[in-house]
């Protein structure tokens, strides 16, 4: 097409891609094809290509026969004459449209990925911290039992700090247990976050 958006040849494959016939298109300007949201960064990209006389590839949204968006990978080719004047531009496009579905999908995906590790996280320190609380508190009266004990005699002391020692060694390993479970939850949502990066 010609610096101004006007077609000079348009390929067979706009009958398949788009439902336009070449001779339909070859009517048409550029920008008549474009999604109005698109415009503007098409315009951008053009007004680049001229102005660094240099070849490149854009991604935009063109309506097809029947009204609806197809989503179009163009590279750009600049046309210039013997005097190394640009006179027009060599386009190739290709229908990417199920590739930008797919890309919008996996990203919903990955956003709901990312709400359900960080429900989890947050329920996990909140269960932690829950634990952490009666588990203190069963540990401080452990030791406040051995307190106790020492005024029994030796058979019934040695007894209750098997029984304290066994409360103590079961708090401590909860206490180990839900350190691990935080530092995984925390590890998995940096890993899920990098991801959706």
């Amino acid at each position: 097409h010609e610096v101004k958006g006007n077609f000079t040849y348009v390929s067979d494959s706009s009958l398949e891609i788009l439902g336009f016939s070449p001779e339909t298109i070859m009517k048409k300007n550029l920008l008549d094809l474009i999604h109005p949201k698109d415009i503007k960064n098409i315009k951008s990209y053009y007004k680049s290509v001229i102005k660094n006389k240099q070849n490149g590839v854009i991604t935009f949204r063109v309506r097809n026969i029947k009204g609806k968006n197809v989503w179009l990978e163009t590279a750009t080719k600049i046309i210039v004459d013997s005097g190394n004047k640009l006179t027009g531009f060599q386009t190739s496009s290709r229908d990417i449209t199920d590739r930008v579905r797919a890309d919008k999908e996996i990203k919903t995906a990955m956003l709901k990925e990312k709400r359900y590790y960080e429900l989890k996280s947050n329920f996990i320190a909140m269960a932690s911290h829950q634990f952490r609380t009666p588990l203190t508190v069963i540990y401080s009266n452990s030791e406040l039992l051995e307190l106790k004990i020492k005024k029994f005699g030796e058979v019934a002391t040695h007894q209750f700090n098997a029984m304290t020692s066994r409360i103590k060694n079961e708090v401590d390993r909860m206490t180990l247990l839900m350190d691990n479970i935080l530092v995984f939850g925390k590890y998995e949502s940096k890993a899920i976050e990098k991801i959706l990066k």
